[in-house]
């Protein structure tokens, strides 16, 4: 009882999906053979803030209660997480803050983006794997090549499959609202348009190897996660709670690097 009510309040204040965030990150990091706290601890309070600043701005558009006024120790919380992103930001080079500072307008808008046909499900696809790839690839300094465009490619596909079961279970809000990919081909379409964008990911992995770019723990990690990942999408049909959504399908992202991690004896 206890952990499904923590687990429910890390779920809805975003703490959930900020680590899940960070991990992806950290995936990333592993695959490019270097580890940066800054980057990880940049890429979970940015996530955190983002996704509590959309929620506030939903909140106050449908005039009910709005999320950070309910969370008592918000407005200190928020503040101090702010100026510790402020620091972080500070102490990227030139090129990363730059990289940063180019996703702000896809946070500031969403509201607006996620209006138009099908587009919400590629702005969160693209910021994460943008975020992820190419933040720690330009703090590393190294070139946007050939490997970093085929990791991006690998990481964007696979948020891209794992965010379509969150329009799955926000298939009835969605109704009047938005036009999503389960309402315009169905539920039982757009999980195995999930499963095959999944695939190619860890096709494009096991390219990635093939070209000597990343280790083969990297391929693996993607293709034990892509069938863990189709075993859950087909557990329960059509029963998609926020918790189940979140625990399974954001948890694959803290799984990865799990994985890899262990693949790689324990070695970062």
């Amino acid at each position: 009882m206890f952990f499904k009510s923590f687990f429910k309040y890390l779920v809805r204040y975003h703490f959930w999906v900020s680590i899940s965030f960070s991990f992806l990150c950290l995936l990333v990091m592993i695959g490019l053979n270097f580890f940066s706290f800054k980057i990880l601890s940049l890429s979970f309070f940015s996530c955190f803030l983002a996704y509590n600043f959309i929620n506030n701005l939903r909140e106050n558009v449908k005039k009910d209660l709005i999320v950070m006024n309910k969370f008592s120790f918000n407005k200190l919380l928020f503040l101090l997480l702010f100026f510790i992103l402020i620091y972080l930001f500070l102490n990227l080079n030139l090129s990363s803050a730059i990289s940063f500072i180019l996703l702000t307008p896809f946070i500031i808008f969403y509201s607006h983006f996620r209006k138009i046909k099908y587009f919400k499900i590629f702005i969160i696809a693209f910021a994460w794997s943008y975020f992820s790839v190419f933040l720690p690839a330009v703090e590393l300094l190294l070139p946007i090549d050939e490997k970093i465009i085929l990791i991006f490619s690998a990481i964007y596909l696979k948020v891209f499959a794992i965010t379509i079961p969150f329009d799955i279970r926000d298939i009835e809000f969605d109704k009047s609202k938005l036009v999503t990919i389960p309402l315009k081909i169905g539920i039982q379409k757009s999980k195995i348009l999930s499963i095959i964008l999944s695939s190619i990911s860890t096709l494009i992995t096991f390219i990635i190897w093939h070209l000597n770019y990343v280790d083969l723990e990297f391929f693996f990690t993607f293709l034990i996660t892509t069938i863990l990942f189709s075993a859950f999408l087909f557990l329960k049909s059509n029963q998609f709670t926020s918790q189940k959504c979140s625990f399974l399908f954001e948890g694959i992202f803290i799984l990865m690097p799990t994985i890899l991690f262990i693949l790689n004896g324990f070695e970062i």
